[in-house]
């Protein structure tokens, strides 16, 4: 799903998301979700109902996550302080 990326690879990305569509992109990025977790969390079965949302989270996440110095858990952990100190409703 997601890996080093260039802008190269990001156009890649989204072209084939549009050629796939955004229900078929979903159902395969659940599948490739289960296989990393063993199982796929319910934040993700939610977002799930909505691919629009699952997708456009997941490379939201996958971006910051390739370009950040930081380790993956620590920019997650920083993005839910960040909502529960802004009292977003969403997060």
């Amino acid at each position: 799903m997601m890996g080093k990326a260039t802008k190269e690879q990001f156009e890649e990305r989204i072209a084939t998301i549009v050629k796939l569509g955004a229900d078929a992109t979903a159902n395969e990025w659940m599948k490739e979700i289960e296989v990393e977790y063993g199982r796929v969390p319910l934040i993700f079965k939610r977002m799930g109902e909505r691919p629009e949302v699952l997708i456009s989270h997941l490379l939201y996440k996958g971006t910051v996550a390739q370009t950040s110095p930081l380790d993956p858990k620590y920019v997650e952990l920083i993005s839910m302080a960040v909502g529960a100190a802004l009292k977003c409703p969403h997060c």
